[in-house]
């Protein structure tokens, strides 16, 4: 995730093990982790972005420099020897969001903005590919691997309807179509279980709220939530049995938003003051941890406040951090 740098308004990339924190950068530039992920022999994989790229100064907000794709890789309880590996140029503004290996394989997915629409962007072993034209827009979310098939999941937002977007799952670079475009759509989570890939994510009408969707080999199986503001980051799946992990909004006059996962037997909410995003799942066996960001204000300062939680089976855990107002986690890895 990400953690303030003191007297900046920008952040460390940063990764915690077990709770204790160490910084991916040095602070001099804002940086951030988006995935992580572990292989069989100790290697942790981090992809995110440092803000090193190209400077831009468009006259509407102070020059700023591009966010360009880093791969951070590095053992396992060794992150003082960190190999830094550059993924993009500098001149657009790219995002890697998601990251796995197999056989040996380090796969990555994420986008970038060459203009104003996003593309989808596959990365293998460093080497770009670019999944779509920029002419909609365009997101990946998610990625998992099966041997040398990779999937990514994401959205498209078609040709013919601006205010559409097409749950997408790209197999091989190739795109799956999981709904019409008539509404918005998007698979977040990718899971394989005993050969089925299953996909969680949203969809919601034109200027509605999001609805939790469940999809097994492109098929949809369950709207797991009504429109309640659902927002899917993490899926789990043993012998067809499931963790969903993410977020919905209280319907009510509140307007809270809370942490949750969601099984087939029910929901399970988990509670902080007001407003948190749920943001990533991980399962060990019987252990199940879910990490979450919440937003608060100082009405005082009228500052923004974020704060990164961790639960172990619904149980807070400390997590170590720089500035105790400002942190945030967006992805877990289980490494054995």
């Amino acid at each position: 995730g990400q953690d303030l740098v003191p007297e900046k308004d920008y952040y460390y990339a940063a990764v915690w093990r077990n709770g204790v924190e160490t910084l991916l950068t040095d602070g001099s530039h804002d940086g951030f982790c988006n995935g992580v992920c572990a292989d069989d022999n100790d290697n942790i994989y981090v992809v995110g972005c440092e803000a090193v790229g190209d400077l831009v100064d468009d006259g509407y907000y102070d020059p700023y420099n591009q966010n360009v794709g880093i791969l951070w890789k590095f053992k396992d309880n060794n992150h003082a020897q960190v190999e830094r590996i550059v993924l993009s140029d500098g001149k657009n503004a790219t995002s890697p969001i998601a990251v796995a290996v197999s056989n040996g394989n380090v796969h990555i997915a994420g986008f970038d903005t060459p203009v104003y629409d996003r593309r989808v962007l596959y990365w293998r072993n460093g080497v770009m590919n670019v999944l779509t034209d920029g002419s909609t827009d365009a997101l990946a979310y998610c990625i998992w691997v099966d041997g040398d098939d990779v999937y990514i999941g994401g959205y498209i937002q078609p040709a013919d309807n601006a205010q559409g977007g097409v749950a997408t799952i790209w197999k091989n670079g190739v795109a799956q179509s999981l709904t019409d475009g008539k509404t918005v759509a998007k698979v977040t989570a990718l899971y394989m279980d005993n050969g089925t890939l299953y996909a969680a994510g949203m969809e919601k009408p034109s200027g509605g709220r999001w609805k939790g969707v469940l999809w097994a080999d492109g098929v949809r199986v369950k709207d797991f939530t009504d429109h309640v503001g659902t927002e899917v980051t993490g899926l789990y799946v043993k012998d067809g049995n499931y963790i969903i992990e993410g977020n919905m909004t209280d319907t009510g006059s509140s307007g809270d938003i809370y942490t949750c996962i969601w099984t087939k037997e029910d929901v399970q909410k988990f509670e902080t003051s007001s407003l948190c995003q749920g943001t990533a799942l991980a399962v060990d066996g019987e252990n199940v941890y879910v990490a979450g960001n919440e937003y608060s204000m100082d009405m005082t300062t009228y500052e923004d406040h974020y704060k990164a939680y961790l639960w172990k089976n619904g149980e807070s855990q400390e997590v170590e951090v720089k500035s105790a107002d400002n942190n945030t986690i967006w992805a877990m890895t289980i490494a054995h």
